[in-house]
């Protein structure tokens, strides 16, 4: 595995929403050894709760399930837990109109079975790249604040922050937010600057 799939899938926390037993177990136990965290439903329902009660970097969720149709848990994802992270919808349904229906409903990608557990994985890393650009950072500062990306550690002056696993995810965006502004401020700076000196010459 090259770097870059390492330290995207580092501590990443996905749903598996699957209720074929031998599919959820191969694709549970492969993004488990290569650095996700799994929570697991095998139901509609189930997977409604789990997204409600935790927070999750992505979803990886199976159209056909007993209880309730996948497209309608991909919808309730995103209309009423309001995630805003990457849905991949995993289907025997290869149609166009069946793929359709998996975007228009709020999917992300759409895999369809039997799938690659490696293009499972690559689909997962650049949905996640492109959704969260603090998964490529190691470790942020600003200012006198430190968050180390590898142990979900937080610091402010060398002093150990206690936040929740939530508390640092909401933490994180704002901060890497705050840096490139910051950034985007110095360059802009600059910018100006050479353009003076230019004039001025």
């Amino acid at each position: 595995m090259d770097e870059g799939n390492t330290v995207i899938s580092l501590n990443r926390d996905i749903l598996l929403v699957e209720d074929h037993k031998d599919i959820a177990a191969l694709v549970y136990d492969y993004l488990e050894n290569i650095g996700y965290r799994i929570d697991y439903a095998d139901k509609g329902t189930l997977a409604k709760k789990l997204a409600s009660e935790n927070s999750n970097d992505a979803i990886v969720l199976d159209r056909m399930l007993p209880d309730i149709d996948g497209l309608e848990v991909c919808q309730y994802l995103r209309k009423e837990v309001m995630f805003g992270g990457p849905i991949i919808m995993l289907t025997a349904r290869d149609s166009l109109a069946d793929k359709l229906a998996g975007f228009d409903g709020g999917a992300d990608d759409y895999l369809v079975k039997p799938f690659d557990l490696e293009e499972l994985s690559a689909r997962l890393n650049s949905l996640m790249r492109r959704s969260n650009p603090v998964a490529n950072v190691e470790v942020l500062t600003i200012g006198d604040l430190t968050i180390d990306m590898s142990t979900r550690q937080a610091e402010r002056q060398g002093q150990p922050l206690s936040l929740s696993p939530i508390g640092l995810k909401i933490l994180t965006p704002v901060s890497y937010t705050h840096l490139r502004a910051h950034e985007t401020r110095e360059a802009r700076g600059c910018r100006r600057g050479l353009a003076k000196k230019r004039g001025g010459g």
